[in-house]
């Protein structure tokens, strides 16, 4: 004799709607678990992440360090003296890491002078090119480490706001001071991505 009455159907109501209910909730759980996994890995991954980049940067500075204090001891500094110096670099193939210059400061009424200066010491064909007005910061000796840029000197970096403030840091605290990111000075011309 099948059952049929209100009572059976409000019974399997009340059953469906508890299974339903206890699958909703164990969903809910499983997810929410998976949530907090996904996150866990993820600020796992980010801490690694952070720790290489440091491990990179402070690579870098200390190269950098290393090598001012290199050049430092030049006196004069010629070309030839730079590249004696800055060869041991391209053996440590530093990812990212186009060229190494050297930046040489002058005001304006300075500039015919600088440029007098830097090519007696080996900066051959040196034009400086003077970005504005006052104190500039030009490349007069550049190697190049990824053997596909071409070696540009003469250049003001004083064009990019990012390149002057670390020249500027650097100069204040007499360290190694890093750039904020910024678009290339030599590809500014190049059409944006």
């Amino acid at each position: 004799m099948p059952l049929r009455g209100s009572g059976f159907v409000a019974a399997v109501t009340a059953l469906v709607a508890a299974v339903g209910l206890g699958v909703s909730a164990a969903a809910t759980a499983v997810a929410g678990r998976q949530a907090a996994d996904a996150r866990q890995q993820f600020a796992e991954r980010s801490a690694l992440a952070a720790a290489a980049t440091a491990g990179v940067a402070g690579r870098y500075t200390d190269t950098v360090a290393a090598l001012a204090a290199a050049l430092g001891a030049y006196e004069p500094l010629t070309r030839t003296k730079f590249e004696q110096a800055v060869a041991p670099i391209e053996r440590m193939e530093l990812a990212g890491a186009t060229n190494v210059v050297y930046v040489a400061t002058a005001s304006d009424a300075q500039i015919p002078a600088a440029q007098a200066l830097w090519r007696d010491r080996g900066a051959e064909g040196l034009t400086l090119r003077a970005s504005g007005a006052g104190e500039h910061h030009f490349v007069v000796f550049n190697h190049i480490l990824d053997g596909r840029s071409e070696p540009r000197i003469g250049i003001d970096t004083r064009q990019s706001a990012e390149v002057t403030a670390a020249v500027l840091r650097s100069r204040a605290t007499g360290s190694v001071s890093a750039s904020d990111p910024y678009h290339f000075i030599i590809d500014q011309q190049l059409p944006h991505a």
